[in-house]
Order: C-alpha cells, then sequence, then structure tokens
C-alpha cells in the first residue's frame, strides 16, 4: 500500500521499466510488491478494525380509511402519531450552513476492482471535524471483512480519507459504502449528498517485482502465470525504487516524465507507454523505452533520454 496514514510522501519517481510489449495489469487496486533480499513475499500491513453501524427503521400497517375505530383504536392511533411526531421531530437535520464540501469517492459505482484496492475519499476543501466525517460512514462486505479507516494528505495537500482492509479482499466479494454526510457539521461547511455506493471484488492479481533479480513476477489467485526482465528506475541519484507493497491506483496509455519533477537536474524528459500508477508521488510500473533495454534484466537504472 502506499504509506502509512497521516504521512505525506516524498516526491519521488520509482519507475520499473519492463521487457514487455503489454500492460500486465487489467484491474486497479492489484498489489505490487517491490522487493529485496529477504522482503520478497507479500506482506500486507496489519491495521486495527473499526466498528460500522446499521441504522433501523419502523414501520406498521393502517387501516383503510373507512374502517370503524373502537375508542381504544382510536386512543392507539393516537399515540402512533404522536410517537412519530416525536420521532420525526428528534430526526437529525440537513445541514446547509458554510460552504459545500464536495468530495470524490474511488472506486466507481458497479465497478470490478483488484483485491487491494482501499476505499478513498478524497475532499476538495480540508476537513476540520474528521472524527463526525469518519463516523458518519460505513463499509460493509459479503463476507467477514475487518479493516480501518485512515486519513492522509495528498502530494495536493488535500485530506483523504482511505479504509482498507487489513487482509487483502477476498475475490468476488460485494462492498458497499455508506454514509449519512447532508446531516453532519464537518467543520464550518456542509455536504449535499450522501453515500450508498457497491462495487465487487475482481480475481486476485499480484505482481512482485524484486529489486535484486531484476524480475517481475505475476501471480492470479496465488499460481505464477508469467515471469519478465524489470529495471527498477532511479531518476536521482539517491532515490531508487522504494521497497514496500502498493496498490494499483490507475492505468494511463501514456504518462510524461522528467527528472526535474522530483528535484534533480534535467537528465531526462521523455514520455513512457503504459504507465500503471502505484504510489500519489509518482511511482509508475511502465513499458522500457528503447534506450533502455541495456538495464531491464539487470541494473536498476533510469533511462538517459531528453526531449
Amino acid at each position: 500500500m502506499d504509506g502509512e496514514a497521516g504521512v505525506r510522501a516524498g516526491p519521488h519517481i520509482a519507475a520499473l521499466d519492463i521487457h514487455e510489449p503489454d500492460p500486465v495489469v487489467q484491474l486497479p487496486g492489484q498489489w505490487l510488491c517491490l522487493a529485496v533480499g529477504e522482503s520478497r513475499g507479500l506482506a500486507a500491513r496489519t491495521i486495527r478494525g473499526s466498528r460500522g453501524w446499521r441504522g433501523r427503521s419502523a414501520w406498521w400497517n393502517r387501516g383503510p380509511a373507512t374502517s370503524t375505530r373502537s375508542e381504544g383504536e382510536e386512543t392507539s392511533a393516537a399515540a402512533v402519531r404522536k410517537q412519530t411526531a416525536a420521532a420525526q421531530a428528534a430526526a437529525p437535520k440537513k445541514v446547509t450552513s458554510g460552504p459545500l464540501l464536495d468530495f470524490d469517492l474511488t472506486p466507481g459505482a458497479g465497478k470490478t476492482v483488484g483485491t487491494g484496492q482501499p476505499v478513498s475519499l478524497e475532499f476538495k476543501k480540508p476537513v476540520k471535524n474528521k472524527a463526525a466525517v469518519e463516523k458518519a460512514l460505513s463499509v460493509t462486505a459479503s463476507n467477514a471483512t475487518e479493516g480501518s479507516w485512515g486519513w492522509v494528505t495528498t502530494t495536493a495537500g488535500l485530506d483523504r480519507l482511505d479504509w482498507r482492509p487489513k487482509d487483502p479482499w477476498k475475490p468476488d466479494t460485494e462492498v458497499t459504502v455508506k454514509g449519512t454526510l447532508t446531516t453532519i457539521d464537518p467543520g464550518g461547511a456542509h455536504f449535499d449528498r450522501d453515500l450508498d455506493r457497491t462495487f465487487t471484488i475482481g480475481r486476485d492479481q499480484q505482481l512482485i517485482a524484486d529489486l535484486d533479480t531484476h524480475r517481475l513476477t505475476v501471480k492470479q489467485n496465488g499460481k505464477q502465470v508469467k515471469s519478465v526482465p524489470m529495471s527498477g528506475g532511479e531518476p536521482v541519484e539517491g532515490r531508487a525504487s522504494r521497497p514496500g507493497t502498493f496498490a494499483i491506483k490507475s492505468r494511463e496509455e501514456k504518462v510524461h516524465m522528467t527528472s526535474a519533477s522530483v528535484g534533480g537536474p534535467k537528465s531526462y524528459d521523455l514520455t513512457v507507454n503504459w504507465g500503471m500508477r502505484f504510489s500519489d508521488s509518482g511511482g509508475y510500473l511502465h513499458q522500457a523505452i528503447d534506450d533502455a533495454q541495456q538495464y531491464v534484466g539487470n541494473t536498476n537504472h533510469s533511462a538517459d533520454a531528453s526531449a
């Protein structure tokens, strides 16, 4: 995964050059493990679970308007009306004061994603009352899945709330995200929509990039299906690819990369194909360009190419 909750990742690009013409990732949220030496196995980060909640609603049957009621029935009906009015009066009212606080939720409704996919809400403005927002949200799965919320700050300085499973999702799991956001005060602002979204977990696909042997292994449902040579990038001296466990965040047909974007001299300015982003700070898995072929399978090094 892409860092501990609440920690801002430093600027760097960890580009992996793959000697393979076709992309090896089909679903966002699949696991990518950058391994060194004895750390080659996938190890999911342990997170303490959080408690979800589920609301209850009351209902009753009312008789036809022409029915005849006894005095006792009338008294009972009056009591029901009184209880209903009290319940409505006690129901939380929508918060409309303050500026609108909008957000984006990933993954989208009805999407099929990988077993490493987190639930992410990225807010357009700072969230002052984070506890209230977190309390209003729930994540439920079609099987027993333990997980936890955690706040992070993106490289753009935005607040993002992630829910991550303690262990990888099980394939074919249906996940539902709900939130009664319109009735809470996130801190001098308001929401104009609640949440009720469901998505599905697809097959278990893991990519294990070994930075020592310079090989990328692809596993589907625990079985190896492919192994290709690779090179771990080092766009600026001392900023080589970081070991760790990540989830693929997005797929991009073409990605513009420069060494200057990570604070280095302009040693390269190029566009690569089949980029698969695994971090907010510039980490990509991508097809190797022609100038990088000499490093694929033997050395962790970024190509020297300029526009």
